[in-house]
């Protein structure tokens, strides 16, 4: 008689549970497409977390919001990336500045010589470029500095009032004035805000809820 060590599993209980088991496990799309739609919806709020506290940038980022919210379908818009396969989930954007977003990098201009940035709370708020406010660009200053990226200010110089108290009060040529209203830069850094990403809560939800759903455990 032959020699040998063997060991033996027997599964027993509910075989209908083991058949719902086995055929969902050869269909693992349905999952991966779960995933990728956690993880759009999951970047898609991140990101709403980071507008709340930058709310000027609210308004610039509503298109990078919309490109990665997925529906529960996992139907995905013009510029989504939604490839699902039976190995994986590849989610994103096709939006170019969704990259510059998540891991920062420097800013230059596209269509000038120079960044403005506006300095007073008012005009940023207001969104305001120099051409807007000084079309003809004879009423702000140019003063240079040339220190690094900052190239120089420009300035509201306002005009003369009457005298008052022994001095003479200077009046704004601008609703932002006087002073210096933007600082002109070669490019500006911007700090990456990380948004798009499968995070440790993401996956306890695949862990804990949709491998159970997709095996029909739940």
């Amino acid at each position: 008689m032959a020699s040998g060590l063997t060991t033996t599993l027997t599964i027993t209980g509910d075989r209908d549970l083991f058949e719902r088991v086995s055929k969902a496990a050869r269909s693992p799309r349905e999952l991966m497409q779960n995933v990728g739609v956690l993880g759009m919806n999951s970047g898609a709020f991140r990101l709403t977390q980071i507008l709340a506290m930058k709310p000027k940038d609210a308004v610039r980022t509503g298109a990078l919001y919309s490109s990665i919210k997925a529906g529960a379908d996992g139907k995905p818009g013009e510029d989504t990336i939604f490839e699902i396969s039976d190995l994986q989930a590849v989610v994103g954007t096709n939006l170019p500045y969704a990259k510059q977003r998540q891991e920062g990098g420097p800013i230059f201009p596209r269509d000038a010589k120079a960044l403005a940035i506006p300095i007073p709370i008012a005009l940023k708020r207001a969104k305001k470029s120099p051409f807007d406010i000084d079309p003809s660009r004879t009423i702000l200053q140019f003063v240079p500095i040339f220190r690094g990226k900052i190239i120089g200010l420009l300035v509201d110089g306002g005009v003369e009032g009457p005298l008052e108290k022994r001095r003479r009060k200077r009046e704004a040529k601008t609703p932002y004035g006087p002073g210096p209203l933007f600082m002109l830069m070669w490019y500006v850094d911007q700090e990456g805000t990380p948004f798009l990403f499968w995070g440790p809560e993401d996956l306890k939800v695949i862990e804990d809820e949709l491998i159970p759903q997709w095996l029909r455990l739940k």
